[in-house]
């Protein structure tokens, strides 16, 4: 007699799920097959909670997934499915590249509830998980916004010196040139003395792809996903004009709860309650928070070599964008300030420093076709 390997339960299982899933009308009946194998991986019966990830079938959930994946074009009326297979495999393979809030989201597919991928994520995944929750948890002087996880972080009023100074205009000298420094670094001066009356909160990070998606529905990026690959969610935005960014605020400022008047733990704002819409800084309130109470050439300091322990820029970048907050924040917590992309502010574009505002405030000229400004620096 011939033979032949016997056809294992889940090879026959995986053949006919396949073949429902081709057809329209048993496609939601092989769904509602997979996420209820998935979920007895994920959850079996006997495993108590505080020990789950001991006794979740990672060899099944595995193949579950990749099964998701093959079936992928036939299942593009449940997303949430795909994803969370997507999600399966990268928690056993690089855990390191999941957002965190996809690690703890659970999914609703055909009224079953899949687990949060960081439940059943292995056990030394787990605690790298718990350890990004416990530094990502607001302080006092922090704010998320709940519908796209941004988070911002309270600068206290103060006074400080905006424009150039003489250790800056020194350094341009020397690595510029006189002629290129005269012809475009000028236009940092006056140096002036600024007060900035009430505090405020700024992103902690650069918009994210991932932040801007959500609120804009569409990724307008270079480096996204095909130049940058699984974590193109969490590069900072880019290709982005100052009226596109007003369209973003507009957007967030009418889906999400205003940011609190004051850091927690301070006494009510005198305004009173309620909240503030989000903006874009000005520029003075831009160079405030990213001098964080350096008068140097960078926000720590002037040691041109610790440069690539904030920024990326070009000896560092190799070209493009990377995710944020991967490098050293400055002195209030912020990172990015330095390098990876330009920042729009509020105010419109001047040649120099004359008459500018000593209070903070948005520096505007009348008109509606005035150029803007960036700050920062880029990759």
């Amino acid at each position: 007699l011939a033979r032949h390997p016997a056809v294992s339960r889940q090879e026959l299982e995986a053949q006919q799920w396949a073949a429902m899933a081709y057809l329209h009308e048993k496609r939601a009946e092989a769904v509602g097959e997979i996420v209820a194998a998935l979920r007895q991986s994920a959850l079996p019966a006997e495993a108590a909670a505080p020990d789950l990830s001991a006794c979740v079938n990672r060899a099944e959930l595995l193949r579950l997934a990749r099964l998701v994946q093959e079936l992928a074009p036939e299942l593009d009326q449940y997303p949430e499915l795909v994803e969370y297979a997507r999600d399966v495999t990268q928690v056993f393979v690089n855990p390191s590249a999941l957002p965190r809030e996809r690690l703890v989201q659970t999914r609703q597919v055909l009224g079953q509830e899949l687990p949060a991928i960081g439940r059943i994520a292995p056990d030394e995944t787990r605690v790298e998980i718990l350890e990004r929750e416990t530094r990502e948890t607001p302080r006092p002087g922090e704010w998320a916004e709940p519908t796209t996880g941004m988070e911002f972080v309270w600068i206290p009023p103060g006074r400080f010196l905006m424009g150039q100074s003489e250790i800056d205009k020194e350094y341009l000298l020397k690595t510029v040139g006189k002629e290129d420094y005269e012809k475009y670094y000028t236009r940092e001066l006056p140096r002036h003395e600024v007060q900035i009356q009430q505090g405020f909160w700024m992103g902690k990070y650069p918009v994210t792809q991932g932040q801007w998606l959500e609120v804009m529905g569409k990724n307008p990026s270079y480096f996204a996903e095909k130049k940058v690959g699984e974590q193109w969610r969490e590069h900072p935005v880019e290709n982005v004009s100052w009226d596109d960014c007003q369209k973003f605020l507009q957007k967030l400022n009418r889906t999400s709860p205003p940011a609190p008047l004051q850091r927690r733990g301070e006494s009510p704002s005198p305004s009173g309650r309620g909240g503030v819409g989000f903006r874009l800084p000005s520029e003075a309130e831009w160079e405030y928070a990213c001098r964080a109470g350096s008068e140097g050439l960078f926000c720590f300091g002037n040691e041109v070599e610790q440069l690539k322990d904030y920024a990326w820029y070009n000896q560092n970048s190799g070209d493009k964008t990377h995710p944020v907050g991967q490098l050293k924040p400055n002195a209030l917590g912020l990172y990015d300030m330095h390098g990876n992309v330009w920042e729009w502010c509020a105010d419109d574009w001047h040649d120099n420093y004359e008459n500018a505002p000593e209070d903070g405030s948005t520096w505007k000229t009348k008109g509606e076709e005035n150029r803007k400004l960036v700050r920062g620096g880029s990759w």
